[in-house]
């Protein structure tokens, strides 16, 4: 009996202290017996609970489940059974219970109840109700997504797919899941696709085949979901743009055809986010499409940036901003709208256009530079003879400001016939007919007139005339045609004198000459004949030389053409000086170069008198040392042979200051009492190299010899 009593008290503290609800109820329903723990959940004492019936502590909608259990377990069906139901506390609220009930058969005599126990589950039942209200309304949206709602592993296998898929791409769910999505990708974008990072979040673009073997474009926003990593999915949902897509690519064409890309700046980060043709525009690797601000602004040009950094900066809701600017080696037109926290605009490649401006521009400069300060009188006028501008050179000879000349009829100054034939299309003629310009003070301006029609988009529109006054260009003529008249009358005048003297001195020469072979003469007697002998061949070759100049100024003088021998003439030339150099103790040499072409047609004796000239002067000019000359083959063009000649003496040189005067007619060393003659042995020589078609010049320094050279061509021998 004491064990008996033990046992109670052991089951009585187990039934108290039991953490979850304990009741005893009677098979109607009464509640007989409650624990704290169960008074707890419903806000009761026990007392308070005790005699009520398991309705009043449960929700009206559980009442039919409840007592059809409770009927099954005393009927004997079952002896116990489990229940998810809702009670209601004192306070009128609810929460979820988990209720297990067994029977317990009364013994005779005695009732027969139940014991029911029951936990708190409210919060298990909450996460339960939520993921039956979430699968419910993901059946619901994948029932009904116009979207490709899809799960795949991470290697591409579809584990599910919204019936959608039908619908867009002709293929049941069951026909996709399970099989792996990449047969379904369009090659080119199968490759970009491997080589996607698909660790992240992100959306993609690409064409999947439809049944039918056309291939749609697709936009899809994936997400990697899962927490283990052989839980992890993709949940993806796709939208058809095949339309959209079309449209885009038609106006990236369009884009790319205008070179208009598009932009927006965002004032918070101060990025700058470029589509690809305005990436393209710029030149720009840019894949993520965003870049900072301030890289950008690196590639402006100075004189824009600040610009353009004021007009972001002052920009306000819904103001529209208009730049242009320099961009690496472009020009861009920027065109944004403020909205909110952000400039939405377009780009515009405008190089071409730009560069056109301001070739424009300068052709418009060009031309307002050209007709400024252009010298001669330039009137542009209509085709009705309205004077529409001039430039200042016109008003100067009009003696008319701009003003007053606008809106005259040009036959007021030109006259009437002229204008006339202006007005015909007989500009030539005009041309011809116009001498002279009226002027506002009724006096007259010699000019010599050009007129241009003015052509603007294949039509006439009117006409310039440029007028030169050549007022002072025939007073110049006339004084030239004077002077030339001068000249010539003097160069005929010393050549008849030169020719008149040249007799009676050979006269002179040769009598002297007569007289120096006599042999009876004194030395006395022989003396004064040799110096009018020598001053006689001084004075002929005075005269000569003048004549010779006379004749190449008036232009009279004509080259022969012979065959003769460039050896020949230079040897003759050089043995004929010889004498004179050995009297003087210096050496006197000739050098030919190789392949030189000797036998030429040309003037033998002009050349041989060039020649001659410097070979002369630089032995005269010469005390020691010695004189060299070279004769060396220049080119050959065609039939013609350029041959040049150099004199190098070691005589007493040139000053600086009369090298470059030293061809000049009547030009004679001033520092060198040798200088006898009339200086006109080098102009001669320069004139005369200048007909065979060559050039002389000299290189000298004082004190340290010269080296006068020329070159001549003359025609070759034909062959046989």
């Amino acid at each position: 009996m004491g064990q008996y009593v033990d046992l109670l008290n052991t089951f009585e503290q187990v039934y108290n202290q039991a953490p979850m609800g304990i009741v005893l109820t009677s098979i109607k329903g009464d509640i007989i017996k409650v624990n704290q723990a169960f008074s707890d959940l419903l806000g009761y004492s026990n007392q308070e609970v005790e005699g009520l019936s398991y309705k009043d502590i449960s929700f009206p909608v559980d009442f039919a489940e409840n007592d059809k259990l409770i009927r099954e377990v005393v009927e004997g069906q079952c002896s116990y059974f489990h229940l998810e139901k809702r009670y209601v506390r004192k306070d009128k609220t609810m929460f979820w219970a988990s209720l297990h009930v067994s029977f317990v058969q009364g013994n005779a005599g005695s009732d027969s109840y139940l014991i029911c126990h029951v936990i708190d589950i409210s919060e298990k039942k909450t996460v339960e109700l939520q993921l039956v209200e979430r699968e419910k309304m993901f059946r619901l949206i994948t029932n009904h997504a116009q979207e490709i709602i899809y799960i795949t592993k991470l290697d591409g296998t579809c584990e599910f797919i919204s019936p959608s898929v039908f619908d867009l791409l002709g293929y049941r769910p069951e026909e996709m899941i399970g099989k792996s999505n990449s047969e379904h990708y369009h090659p080119d974008d199968l490759k970009r696709l491997k080589q996607n990072d698909f660790s992240k979040d992100g959306i993609l673009r690409y064409r999947l085949r439809h049944k039918n073997g056309q291939y749609l474009w697709f936009e899809t926003t994936y997400e990697i979901v899962g927490e283990l990593p052989e839980d992890k999915r993709i949940l993806a949902i796709g939208r058809e743009i095949t339309d959209r897509w079309r449209s885009e690519s038609n106006l990236r064409e369009a884009q790319k055809i205008a070179k208009l890309g598009s932009w927006e700046y965002y004032f918070n980060t101060k990025e700058v986010w470029l589509s690809d043709q305005a990436s393209e525009i710029l030149e720009l690797d840019n894949q993520t499409g965003l870049l900072k601000s301030a890289d950008l602004l690196e590639g402006v040009h100075l004189k824009d940036r600040d610009l353009l950094l004021d007009a972001v900066e002052n920009a306000s809701e819904g103001n529209v901003i208009e730049h242009v600017c320099s961009f690496a080696n472009k020009y861009l037109y920027l065109r944004a709208v403020a909205s909110g926290d952000k400039l939405s605009g377009t780009v515009q490649d405008i190089t071409e256009r730009k560069h056109a401006e301001l070739k424009l521009v300068e052709t418009i400069e060009r031309y307002t530079s050209l007709k400024h300060y252009n010298h001669d009188a330039i009137f542009s006028f209509d085709l009705t003879g309205k004077i529409e501008n001039t430039n200042p050179a016109a008003c100067r000879l009009m003696l008319l400001p701009i003003e007053s000349l606008r809106g005259l009829n040009i036959s007021a100054f030109i006259g009437e016939p002229n204008w006339n034939l202006i007005r015909n299309g007989e500009m030539e003629l005009a041309e011809q007919g116009i001498h002279k310009i009226y002027r506002s003070d009724d006096t007259t301006v010699e000019v010599l007139a050009t007129i241009a029609p003015i052509v603007v988009h294949d039509q006439k529109v009117g006409y310039f005339l440029i007028a030169k006054d050549i007022t002072e260009q025939k007073k110049l003529m006339f004084s030239k045609e004077v002077a030339e008249r001068a000249n010539e009358a003097k160069s005929d005048f010393i050549a008849m004198v030169s020719h008149e003297i040249r007799t009676p001195l050979n006269g002179v020469i040769g009598m002297a000459d007569l007289l120096l072979d006599k042999q009876t003469l004194q030395p006395d007697d022989k003396a004064c004949i040799e110096m009018i002998r020598s001053s006689g061949e001084l004075l002929l070759k005075i005269v000569n030389d003048n004549l010779d100049i006379s004749r190449i100024e008036a232009g009279k003088i004509d080259l022969e053409e012979n065959l003769f021998s460039i050896s020949d003439v230079v040897s003759r030339t050089v043995e004929l000086l010889t004498p004179k150099a050995h009297s003087k103790n210096i050496e006197l040499s000739v050098s030919f170069g190789p392949q030189l072409t000797d036998l030429v047609i040309g003037d033998a004796t002009r050349l041989r008198q060039v020649l001659t000239n410097l070979i002369g002067n630089a032995v005269k000019f010469t005390d020691i040392g010695g004189v060299k000359v070279n004769v060396t083959q220049l080119k050959e063009i065609n039939n013609i042979t350029c041959i040049q000649f150099e004199i190098v003496d070691t005589g007493v040189g040139i000053p600086r200051d009369q090298a470059d005067h030293i061809f000049e007619p009547y030009v004679q060393l001033t520092n060198s009492s040798k200088s006898q003659g009339t200086g006109l042995g080098l102009s001669i020589s320069k004139n005369l190299v200048g007909l065979m078609g060559g050039d002389i010049w000299v290189d000298a320094t004082p004190g340290g010899g010269a080296t006068f050279g020329f070159t001549a061509c003359f025609k070759k021998m034909e062959k046989d």
